[in-house]
């Protein structure tokens, strides 16, 4: 079964476009380094292999805020409801398009396990993934992830799968502060 190749080629020219736009302009690059970045976890539910058979899936997530160049951190762990799953760490990149809204590009190698659904050919699978969120004034984040999950033509057989889900971000940072705050004013007299 052939697949098409397109949403490969934009996933490739998207994180070209972030690779040229960071070496022509050094300036730049080093805003997207310097950018605050709080640790956070996500969960989510979604739906995995957007195209026939369709399964749900509940997924979390563990963002990093320690900077990797111009990346950071992530872990993820996804389970479907034909018990397959998707454990992984891997490099995301974030952006800032506005006050309240982001996108995060992120790539990340895992280990995949079919259960009784969809197989992709291969444990070893590839995710890349683009995930737009809007912060709320509470710091907390909606996003809506779009991924593709692939071997990389690690195996002859490599049907590929897409994802769509929406995930609740809670900072973790913050809650840390809030924590110190009011252990501080409780120890006070």
């Amino acid at each position: 079964m052939k697949r098409h190749l397109y949403p490969k080629k934009l996933w490739v020219l998207l994180f070209f476009q972030i690779w040229v736009s960071c070496f022509s302009n050094s300036g730049e690059c080093q805003q997207v380094k310097d950018l605050p970045r709080d640790p956070s976890i996500a969960v989510g539910t979604g739906i995995f292999n957007l195209n026939n058979p369709a399964y749900g899936l509940f997924g979390i997530s563990y963002f990093s805020e320690k900077p990797l160049w111009i990346f950071s951190l992530f872990a993820e762990g996804l389970i479907t409801v034909q018990t397959g799953y998707y454990v992984c760490l891997g490099i995301y990149l974030p952006i800032d398009i506005g006050k309240r809204i982001s996108l995060k590009v992120g790539f990340a190698p895992g280990i995949y396990g079919t259960g009784d659904g969809y197989n992709l050919g291969s444990d070893l699978e590839f995710k890349s993934s683009a995930t737009l969120s809007y912060k709320f004034n509470s710091n907390m984040k909606l996003s809506l992830q779009f991924s593709h999950i692939s071997n990389g033509g690690t195996s002859p057989y490599n049907p590929g799968a897409e994802m769509l889900g929406i995930y609740y971000e809670i900072p973790v940072k913050a809650r840390k502060e809030k924590n110190n705050q009011s252990k501080l004013i409780s120890s006070n007299p």
